[in-house]
């Protein structure tokens, strides 16, 4: 994907997490991600339920499978996917906030 001032990104796949058969909320997943570095208010994109209630509304009922999210540092999210995924079902926000800056610190020092 490309954006329109010629800046590669690239888009990495978040799966779908869960906590004790339930959607993890999705406040979480944004501030872990904004945390991270992320810019939640234009890279962020999430996929509609595939079923769901009509809505008269133009806004799409979502959950909380985010279909993926840019970072220009590639070798940052491959030397932090599982983390960030696995630190997803944690409930604590101070312990997502520690773990994401950890990644930050270790993700690009090579």
């Amino acid at each position: 994907k490309e954006k329109p001032n010629g800046q590669i990104t690239t888009a990495v796949k978040v799966l779908r997490v869960t906590k004790n058969g339930k959607n993890f909320p999705k406040s979480y997943m944004m501030e872990l991600l904004r945390v991270l570095g992320v810019d939640t208010s234009e890279r962020i994109w999430v996929r509609p339920k595939t079923r769901h209630r009509p809505l008269m509304s133009q806004t799409p009922v979502y959950d909380y499978r985010y279909e993926g999210y840019e970072r220009t540092d590639r070798e940052h999210i491959e030397s932090g996917r599982a983390s960030i995924e696995a630190q997803m079902f944690s409930s604590n926000m101070k312990d997502m906030s520690d773990v994401a800056e950890s990644l930050k610190q270790g993700g690009g020092d090579s």
